[in-house]
């Protein structure tokens, strides 16, 4: 009797504490957005919480009537808003491309687990390992095509198809079972689980902003630009000496392109998202298997998906959602060999061998998560060194150096570094300066003060002024929620908390910066799942404070949701109009227009100059950018002290095309640019220019340009050599000549001409034709002839295949114009 009124004590002790901690976060809570001003600090304009607002009640709604009414499970009324968004914004194929990039990784996935597994066991059973699996072999597969030019839709469409083709069986089974799902109806009196619906509706949040125009920083700079170089050029050329980056881990950048190719910008966005689904659906798996309840994981995965951090990974092609993917996943691997609890077995160190190997292949961070897995496995020593799993080890550790070594390797192999650019200053690479580059926005270590700071610190671990971007969890609920693990016994959730907190505190002594934190928040969150398991099950007004509690807090975090993104006006209606779409485009990321703009000029896909944000994702052609993604170029330009020199460096370089931001940072550079260059279009702050004539067109590509004895021209019958040394044109009898030309070329035709008798007009117009002579295409001008011989100019570029040009001197109507000359440079 002694013994339960102790334990009850105790159990009352920890829950007061608990009580006091809450309280006490609540306040400073309070405390921080007095200091930071709550509606000032929100993230959202007025119009775009509106919107956020409406779409979400639209979701609950949708979901809650289709259960009531319908009585469909709530997945399935997901995927049916989901593909009902897809098909308002006039893209359905895109989310079906997803869906098959799903169903052939699952595929794939359960080809490996079973070679894995001595029989079958609960691994092949399982859904979610395999395909994570299948998702990084089959990015793993990309990164290899990247190398040689063979990177097509067909060439993906086959690769997606190849799992299918091989498990047909399988592949039959789970359309059977997938059809058995949708035709599933819940019992009439099945109530509404409303936490459920919060947290589809909070995941088609992220799924609608994927439709979306990508406008992130990284994203138009690397994780999109790779993508679409590789659909638009056929391979990745691994240029160090272009973009620095070109030799990093790849993995993210190979499974986004899967997407690209198939289903073109948004089925990129799409995948990302996607994996932002499967963490969550990990977070519930873990917390179950930690001893937590349905709905405690459920709680779980709402708070992990109502992060602002989580919102700002999916809303932009970041690729830290598939690499805590495959992170996360190794981790409850090696948990649940360390825990040896019944599902558990030899296949688990292999598989998370592979999964870590495929982390590593994603971002290079992951060697400072593995010393503590490797610490976690030493210890556990006792649960797992048997004989038995001494092959799953062999197979893990072989499955980790193949996949993990790959892109460290080939790095190796074309710079002498395996982390190039970083730590250079020790392996001295000739390709980049001898230095040990990092960033330094950010800082290192924790304070005592990190939870605080963590949440209403502006810009301190994150870029953006937005505060809350980690989710207000942290402040309110997570030292509670440690407290009350530790004192309660919940040996498995103990273990994830000293896994995520460990890898928190040894990654923030390298660099304090979120990102790359993300993996271990996600790890946190299942703990903190148990501790919600457990205040789930008490009595009633327990439960409905905790209730309230964390509703508080996911509303918190919704309401600050686009803290770290950049979405203040939630443009949904860029999903209804082309036009809204093309707005938005140039009002937000003008440079993505000024991007097709010059890939329509750019047919001979010459290098283009970026002077400005380095965010040309989609150029055909090879960007060059003068900052430390090319130090090179960097420092040409900045060395080019006059307009001549500049010119001089960009006709070193081949730039046809020069893209200037008017707002870029460096104001002196830029001037220089704009006084060594001439306009050609302007889109908002983006101003595209070309290098000037002058010292450009010398070459001289006409034979007799002033008409000579008519040497090298044809005449056409009712053209004629004048005793002045012009001909005489008229639009019926031209003069016509051929010459080579190289598609892509810009070229300068220029005539001097006069009226004859009477004022007409005059044309200058060149005829494109390929190698066998088939017509191409036309460039004209018309001009109104002067009294006096006058020079008239066309600039153009010669289309894509061209190899002749039949340039033309004749006049545009049937009336008589005399050309003095007829030129036509390079």
């Amino acid at each position: 009797m002694d013994d339960d009124r102790r334990a009850s004590m105790k159990s009352r002790l920890v829950l007061l504490i608990t009580a006091v901690l809450i309280l006490a976060g609540c306040m400073l809570t309070i405390v921080g957005f007095n200091k930071t001003g709550f509606v000032e600090s929100l993230p959202f304009s007025r119009n775009g919480g509106l919107k956020l607002v409406i779409y979400l009640l639209a979701c609950v709604v949708s979901l809650a009537a289709a259960h009531r009414l319908w009585r469909l499970p709530v997945a399935i009324t997901f995927l049916a808003i989901a593909m009902f968004v897809a098909l308002f914004a006039g893209d359905g194929w895109s989310l079906l491309v997803v869906g098959w990039f799903g169903f052939s990784a699952l595929l794939l996935g359960r080809i490996v687990v079973q070679f894995v597994s001595a029989s079958a066991n609960d691994h092949a059973l399982e859904t979610i390992l395999p395909m994570i699996v299948g998702a990084g072999l089959l990015g793993t597969v990309v990164g290899i095509m990247a190398i040689f030019p063979v990177n097509y839709p067909s060439t993906y469409a086959a690769l997606l198809t190849l799992p299918v083709i091989i498990c047909w069986r399988q592949a039959k089974q789970l359309l059977r079972d997938a059809t058995a799902a949708l035709s599933y109806r819940h019992p009439a009196e099945a109530r509404v689980d409303w936490l459920q619906v919060a947290l589809y509706a909070v995941f088609l949040i992220h799924v609608v902003i994927a439709f979306v125009p990508e406008n992130g920083h990284d994203a138009l700079a690397m994780h999109l630009f790779i993508p679409a170089h590789l659909a638009l050029r056929h391979q990745w050329g691994f240029d160090v000496s272009t973009y620095v980056w070109a030799v990093m881990p790849l993995l993210g950048d190979w499974i986004f392109a899967i997407g690209y190719m198939l289903g073109g910008e948004t089925s990129a966005r799409l995948i990302n998202v996607g994996f932002i689904g499967v963490l969550a659906v990990l977070i519930q798996k873990i917390v179950l298997w930690a001893r937590g309840n349905a709905r405690g994981a459920h709680w779980a995965s709402l708070i992990f998906l109502s992060m602002p951090l989580t919102f700002t990974e999916s809303s932009s092609l970041f690729i830290e959602s598939i690499w805590a993917t495959f992170i996360v996943a190794g981790t409850w691997l090696i948990c649940r060999v360390c825990a040896t609890e019944k599902f558990s077995g030899p296949q688990d160190l292999a598989i998370a061998g592979l999964m870590l190997g495929l982390a590593a292949a994603c971002k290079a961070v992951t060697f400072v998560f593995l010393p503590i897995l490797l610490l976690v496995l030493l210890i556990c020593a006792p649960q797992w060194a048997r004989r038995e799993y001494a092959q799953k080890i062999m197979i893990g550790l072989l499955f980790f150096l193949l996949l993990a070594t790959i892109p460290y390797a080939y790095a190796y192999w074309k710079t002498g570094n395996p982390l190039f650019p970083y730590y250079n200053q020790i392996f001295q690479s000739s390709l980049f300066t001898i230095e040990n580059f990092s960033d330094p926005r950010w800082g290192k270590g924790l304070t005592w003060a990190w939870p605080y700071d963590l949440t209403f610190a502006k810009a301190r671990y994150i870029e953006g002024d937005g505060i809350g971007v980690a989710g207000f969890q942290w402040l309110i609920l997570f030292i509670p929620a440690v407290l009350f693990l530790v004192t309660t016994g919940y040996r498995r959730a103990c273990l994830l908390l000293t896994i995520g907190l460990a890898s928190v505190v040894l990654v923030t002594q390298f660099i304090a910066y979120l990102r790359y934190i993300f993996p271990a928040m996600v790890v946190l969150i299942a703990g903190m799942g148990v501790a919600f398991s457990h205040f789930e099950n008490r009595g009633t007004k327990t439960r409905t404070l905790f209730f309230g509690l964390l509703s508080m807090v996911v509303a918190l975090n919704l309401l600050f949701l686009n803290s770290a993104a950049q979405y203040r006006e939630m443009p949904l209606e860029t999903l209804i109009s082309q036009t809204d779409r093309a707005k938005y485009v140039r009002n937000i990321v003008p440079i993505r227009a000024a991007v097709e703009m010059v890939n329509q000029l750019n047919v001979g896909v010459m290098p283009v100059a970026v002077f400005g944000e380095p965010m040309a994702a989609g150029l055909i052609a090879n960007a060059l950018y003068p900052n430390w993604y090319n130090r090179a170029f960097e420092k040409e330009v900045k060395g080019a002290a006059s307009p001549e020199a500049m010119v001089s460096v960009l006709q070193k370089r081949r730039v046809e095309f020069i893209v200037v931001e008017s707002g870029w940072e460096n104001s002196e550079l830029r001037e220089r640019v704009e006084k060594a260059t001439d306009l050609v279009a302007r889109i908002g702050p983006i101003s595209i220019r070309v290098p000037p004539d002058s010292g450009r067109f010398t070459e001289e590509l006409l034979v007799s340009p002033q008409f000579s004895a008519g040497k090298g021209w044809r005449l056409e019958p009712g053209a004629k050599l004048a005793q002045n040394g012009s001909v005489i044109v008229t639009a019926k009898g031209p003069a016509h000549q051929t010459v080579s030309v190289q598609a892509g070329m810009y070229y300068r035709n220029s005539v001097v001409a006069s009226c004859v008798d009477q004022p007409t007009m005059g044309r200058i117009q060149i005829n494109w034709v390929d190698a066998k002579h088939k017509y191409l295409s036309t460039s004209s001008i018309n001009f109104q002839c002067a009294t006096n011989p006058t020079e008239y100019v066309m600039k153009v570029f010669a289309p894509a295949r061209a190899a002749y040009a039949v340039v033309y001197t004749s006049s545009h109507l049937d009336v008589p114009v005399a050309f003095f000359e007829n030129s036509l440079k390079r």
